[in-house]
C-alpha cells in the first residue's frame, strides 16, 4: 500500500443539489453536504432526522459558534451574516473537514466514524480578532430513532415513544424508544461532549428551537437564556449541548462531540467512555483514515473514483433533477410503486436503473457492480436495477437486480 496520504478533495459549493461525502464504519454511517447539513445512521435506524430538501440543506447535527457579548451566532459551513465568511469543504477517506472564518474567528470542524463505533465531531476555534473572546460552543440535531421509511410516514407518532436522560458522569445524552410492541427492538442513542467541563443540555425541541422554527435559525440561540435541561418524555424529541469558551488573541481551543447508536444503555456509555482524552481522539481520527484507504485499497478504487461513487449516490438520495429519465421515457411508464415488490424491491428505497443495450452497455457492467457494493457496504439505501437485452428472467447478481 503506497503509504502517502490521498489527496483531499475540495467540494463544489454550487449545484442542484448539495455536494455530499459519506462517513461510514463500525455500523454507523454519516452523509454530509458542502454545507455541513446532512444525516446520521447506526444500527439499522435513521438517528437524525433528514427530508431530502435540496434546497434547504438544513437537516442533520449542527455546531453553532455564538459570541456571549452580543448573542449572534454563526454555524460553520453555512453562510453568514456581514462578510459572508469564507468557506472551504474537504474530503479525504475518512474524515470530512470544513473550515470558515466569520467575525474574527477560524472555525474548523473535523468529522470521522471510529471504526469501533460512533461518528466524532471536534470543532477548534482560533481568536483571529485581537481581542479576548467569550464564546458558546453549542450542538442541536432533531432526532427520529426509528426505521427511515416508518419515519417518513409517521413522524409525529413516531417521537411520542421516545425517551430522553442527561447522565452527568459522561457529559451525555441518552435518547431510546419504549417498544411499540413485544418483539420490537431499538437501539440507544448518544450524544455526549468528550471534552471541556460539565455542559449545559437540552432534548425539547420547542424549547430550543422554538414553536415553527428551523434547525438553521433556533429561537434559543439569540437570548442570553440557557438550555434548560428538560429531559424524559419530551414531544418531539432534540439533542443539544452547550460548552462555553474563553480565547485570548491568537489562542484555540475547542471541543470533540460523539453522536452514536449501540444496543443498550450500558452499551451507548460505553461509545463515550472508551474515546477520551486528546490521545484518544486522535487514534479514533487515525483509526478512520487508516481502515477507509484500507477498504479503498480492498476494493481497487482510488480515493478520486469514491468521491465521485458518494457524490453520485449523494446527487440521487437528493433527486438531483440530472439524473432522471427524460419526459418520454417517463410518459411510458406504466404501473405502480407497489410493483416493485414483485423483483423484491423496497418501494422506499433510491432506484439507479441502467439500460444494458449491446456492447457498450455490457461494458459497463463491472464498473456499475463495484458501485452497488460500495453503496451497499457504506449502508445507503440505494438499488441498483439493470434492465438487459440479453436477460430471460429476473435474477440477482452480485447486489444487482436484472431485469429482462
Amino acid at each position: 500500500m503506497d503509504d502517502a496520504r490521498p489527496s483531499p478533495h475540495v467540494i463544489e459549493l454550487s449545484r442542484p443539489t448539495p455536494s455530499s461525502r459519506i462517513l461510514a464504519g463500525g455500523g454507523h454511517l454519516t452523509l454530509i453536504t458542502a454545507n455541513g447539513a446532512g444525516f446520521t445512521s447506526g444500527r439499522g435506524v435513521l438517528l437524525t432526522k433528514w427530508s431530502g430538501d435540496a434546497t434547504l440543506d438544513s437537516d442533520g447535527l449542527f455546531v453553532y459558534v455564538r459570541d456571549r457579548e452580543v448573542f449572534e451566532h454563526w454555524i460553520p459551513g453555512r453562510p453568514a451574516s456581514g462578510d459572508g465568511g469564507r468557506i472551504k469543504s474537504v474530503w479525504e477517506p475518512g474524515v470530512f473537514t470544513l473550515e470558515q472564518e466569520h467575525a474574527g474567528l477560524m472555525a474548523r470542524l473535523e468529522i470521522c466514524i471510529d471504526p469501533h463505533g460512533g461518528e466524532l465531531r471536534r470543532v477548534i476555534l482560533t481568536n483571529r480578532s485581537g481581542r479576548r473572546r467569550w464564546l458558546d460552543l453549542t450542538t442541536a440535531a432533531e432526532i427520529a430513532l426509528d426505521d427511515p421509511a416508518a419515519y417518513a410516514r409517521h413522524p409525529v407518532f413516531s417521537n411520542l415513544f421516545l425517551q430522553t436522560e442527561y447522565v452527568p458522569q459522561e457529559r451525555a445524552l441518552l435518547v431510546s424508544r419504549r417498544p411499540r410492541g413485544s418483539d420490537e427492538a431499538c437501539p440507544w442513542l448518544i450524544h455526549a461532549l468528550l471534552t471541556g467541563g460539565l455542559p449545559e443540555y437540552e432534548t425539547d425541541r420547542c424549547r430550543f428551537i422554538g414553536r415553527g422554527g428551523r434547525l438553521v435559525s433556533p429561537w434559543s440561540m439569540p437570548t442570553a437564556a440557557p438550555l434548560t435541561g428538560t429531559v424524559g418524555n419530551v414531544l418531539d424529541p432534540l439533542v443539544a449541548l452547550r460548552l462555553t469558551i474563553t480565547l485570548d488573541a491568537g489562542e484555540s481551543a475547542g471541543a470533540v462531540f460523539l453522536l452514536g447508536a449501540a444496543s443498550d444503555r450500558e452499551a451507548a456509555l460505553g461509545m463515550a467512555r472508551a474515546c477520551v482524552g486528546e490521545r484518544g481522539i486522535r487514534d479514533a481520527f487515525a483509526r478512520a483514515r487508516e481502515t477507509a484507504r484500507c477498504d479503498l485499497d480492498d476494493r481497487g478504487l482510488t480515493a478520486s473514483e469514491a468521491a465521485y461513487l458518494q457524490d453520485l449516490a449523494g446527487a440521487m438520495l437528493y433527486a438531483d433533477p440530472r439524473l432522471r429519465a427524460g419526459p418520454e421515457t417517463r410518459a411510458r411508464a406504466r404501473g405502480s410503486v407497489s410493483d416493485l415488490g414483485r423483483y423484491g424491491l423496497a418501494p422506499d428505497r433510491v432506484l439507479a436503473v441502467l439500460h444494458v443495450d449491446g456492447d457498450a452497455g455490457r461494458g459497463l457492467r463491472p464498473a456499475v457492480r463495484s458501485a452497488a457494493r460500495y453503496w451497499r457496504d457504506l449502508g445507503l439505501y440505494i438499488d441498483v436495477i439493470e434492465i438487459a437485452d440479453d436477460a430471460d428472467r429476473v435474477v440477482a447478481e452480485d447486489g444487482v437486480t436484472v431485469l429482462p
